[in-house]
């Protein structure tokens, strides 16, 4: 905390003692997420985009990683679900191309949802080895209240393990990740926005983000628009966590061949209708939720003017807790579970 502050201090005094200019900095664009608000659409539309990015001056540049920079954060914390040594090695890629490549005056957009769970400083050395003039970055968050995006982390956790995190435990401090990259010594400007469909401009995340971008580098942004996500109904969560746990108890934490196929058949079936009902959260579940983050939610909207974040309340009904994914729901069918 010392080291950080003298630092903060340090830039002040350079910045007084001789004012840097744009061009004698490194320019960046984070998205750093968060989870669950649109990540996949925005980064497969920056994909997309990407000559067009270029010829205004923002580099996208993602290597054979796909479409998002997760890779680089293996690079600071290496873990991953898959393979673990080829996300390194595509990492690396990322970094040379792009410290070989990179123009003067263009600006790095960098995009991964877990970003935002990385203190800044950490990162700060990919930066560096990706440039290594003083960095100017420029953040950019979409948040979703908790008890609005709950549901969707344990279906990704069942995608890859027996369990799911508790919803009296799924606590999301947001308030303190977002001050940590605000209060970055090198972050010049942080753009907090809601995910909220109805707030978003045209009711589209990428549309929305296209703005963002308009509006810090002044160049006209066009983003083509990406199909949403697609998720498992409650039956087929069930079935997929019966799955782990019958067939797959040694592979907790690791994505499997034959979860995947499965997953892959359900959200096959599902483009011509959804096989059981749309994902719901219990009123006792989403409770336990708005109970374990009403602070935080308190102090983000204190802390981020706009952003207004709305708890669901759920009712009154104690959350008894439970290991079963069926106990998150209000209700399902075991008749399509058997089937």
């Amino acid at each position: 905390m010392l080291y950080w502050s003298l630092l903060r201090v340090m830039t002040r005094y350079r910045s007084a003692a001789r004012p840097w200019t744009v061009s004698e900095m490194a320019k960046f664009i984070l998205h750093v997420g968060d989870a669950k608000c649109g990540s996949t659409s925005i980064q497969g539309s920056l994909k997309q985009a990407r000559a067009s990015l270029l010829a205004k001056g923002l580099v996208y540049e993602t290597g054979s990683s796909g479409f998002n920079h997760v890779d680089l954060v293996r690079l600071v914390r290496p873990k991953a679900r898959g393979n673990l040594e080829e996300s390194l090695v595509r990492g690396k890629e990322i970094v040379e191309t792009l410290r070989t490549t990179l123009k003067k005056d263009q600006t790095v957009l960098l995009s991964a949802e877990n970003f935002l769970t990385l203190p800044p400083e950490e990162f700060l050395p990919i930066l560096r080895q990706i440039s290594p003039e003083d960095p100017d970055i420029k953040v950019i968050a979409y948040v979703r209240a908790p008890t609005d995006m709950y549901l969707s982390f344990a279906q990704q956790y069942i995608k890859g393990a027996r369990h799911f995190p508790q919803p009296q435990h799924f606590n999301r401090p947001l308030d303190r990740l977002l001050t940590a990259w605000r209060d970055f010594p090198y972050v010049s400007e942080l753009r907090v926005r809601p995910f909220d469909r109805k707030r978003l401009a045209g009711g589209d995340v990428t549309e929305a983000f296209a703005g963002v971008l308009q509006d810090l580098t002044g160049h006209e942004i066009a983003l083509p628009q990406m199909g949403r996500n697609r998720t498992l109904s409650d039956e087929q969560m069930i079935v997929l966590q019966h799955l782990r746990r019958s067939v797959l108890p040694d592979h907790d934490g690791k994505l499997h061949p034959i979860s995947a196929r499965y997953i892959g058949w359900f959200l096959q079936l599902n483009k011509v209708e959804m096989i059981g009902r749309k994902p719901g959260l219990s009123g006792a579940a989403c409770g336990a939720v708005a109970k374990a983050n009403r602070g935080m939610v308190a102090r983000l909207n204190t802390l981020f003017p706009g952003v207004d974040m709305v708890l669901r309340e759920g009712d009154a009904t104690p959350w008894k807790g439970g290991t079963d994914v069926a106990d998150l729901l209000p209700e399902y069918s075991p008749e399509i579970v058997s089937r």
